[in-house]
């Protein structure tokens, strides 16, 4: 499970769970992102496999995205444009619509595991650190 806890309160605010046959990441969390865009969302990303979209405001979750088994290191949101970008223990970079989690691209380069990216402020850049020992 997923907490949204208010800094300036101490307290839980709500916890992000999803369907009623699915309570959630069944694996653990190794990445969380905001987004202001589109009235506000958040991103969680799993070794269980998947990348999901939540409403912060309620705690429901938006979109379900697999991985096709790859365990998700780490999950960004471009500050510009209603994308979701998910980096993965296979080496890959997708690139997601945080309008409905529909998969919009998958960019290769690295050998191995994807350990750290980071998004330069306009959005228009991405940089990967890789167990392969490079970075792209």
């Amino acid at each position: 499970k997923c907490h949204l806890i208010s800094v300036e309160q101490g307290r839980v605010l709500s916890s992000f769970q999803g369907p009623a046959t699915a309570a959630g990441h069944t694996d653990s969390v190794e990445s969380l992102a905001f987004a202001r865009l589109l009235g506000g969302f958040a991103a969680s990303g799993s070794m269980d496999g998947t990348m999901r979209l939540w409403d912060p405001s309620t705690g429901t979750e938006r979109a379900r995205c697999s991985h096709g088994g790859e365990g998700v290191t780490k999950v960004l949101c471009s500050p510009r444009a209603p994308l979701v970008v998910t980096c993965c223990t296979g080496g890959l970079v997708r690139l997601w619509s945080a309008v409905d989690g529909s998969l919009l691209r998958v960019l290769g380069g690295h050998t191995g595991p994807i350990l750290d990216a980071a998004l330069s402020r306009d959005g228009e850049t991405l940089l990967t650190g890789s167990d392969d020992g490079t970075a792209r």
